[in-house]
Formats: C-alpha cells, sequence, structure tokens
C-alpha cells in the first residue's frame, strides 16, 4: 500500500480527497473543483519524491482534456467546475503530491 497526497494551494480550487492509500493495482479518482472564480482553464500536476513538478493534464473546458503522460492516468472533465484524474494500475511509482491548478488562459505549451 502506498500514498497520494493532494496539494491545496489555491483559493480558486478545491482537492479531494486529500490524502488517499492506494493497493498496487487498484484504481482511484481525485477530484477537482473550481470555486469562487470564472478561470476556465483547469491543470493536473504532480510532484514525485525528489523530483520537479510535471503536468499530467490540462482541460480547456466540459468534455475535453489534453495528456501530456503516457502512464496510466485519465482526465476528465464532466463539466465546467469539475476536474478529476484516474489512476488506473496504481504502483508504487505513482507515490506524488497532485496538485490541481485554474488559469484564466492557457499556460502550457
Amino acid at each position: 500500500m502506498f500514498a497520494l497526497f493532494l496539494g491545496n494551494l489555491s483559493f480558486y480550487v478545491e482537492q479531494s480527497p486529500s490524502i488517499v492509500s492506494i493497493t498496487r493495482g487498484d484504481s482511484d479518482t481525485l477530484k477537482c473543483m473550481l470555486k469562487n472564480t470564472a478561470y476556465s482553464y483547469m491543470y493536473w500536476y504532480r510532484q514525485q519524491p525528489s523530483r520537479a513538478i510535471e503536468a499530467l493534464f490540462y482541460s480547456t473546458g466540459e468534455g475535453l482534456a489534453t495528456n501530456y503522460t503516457s502512464e496510466s492516468y485519465q482526465a476528465k472533465r464532466p463539466s465546467e467546475t469539475t476536474f478529476t484524474l484516474e489512476l488506473k494500475g496504481a504502483s508504487p511509482s505513482h507515490t506524488a503530491v497532485y496538485f490541481c491548478a485554474c488559469s484564466s488562459t492557457h499556460c502550457l505549451s
């Protein structure tokens, strides 16, 4: 068993759950909700122990998600205010702090 931690550094997004313990091979979903903002761009990042932060996905609106990773993640944007990150086939290499963010413009290339 290993843990996933969610970073919560922004006034404009709320992530849940805050800590996830998951067994190898299992799946789980992290949820990010926009609050008190009209910002439409949403992002998922992760930071593994002793490594730089890396972009996983971004979304420009409902139903849209662009993938920056080849790992076993799937992101969905079921509404304008919700962006989920699903981890499939968990392994110890997925141990990280996961961050959701939002912006008024797209800031990744």
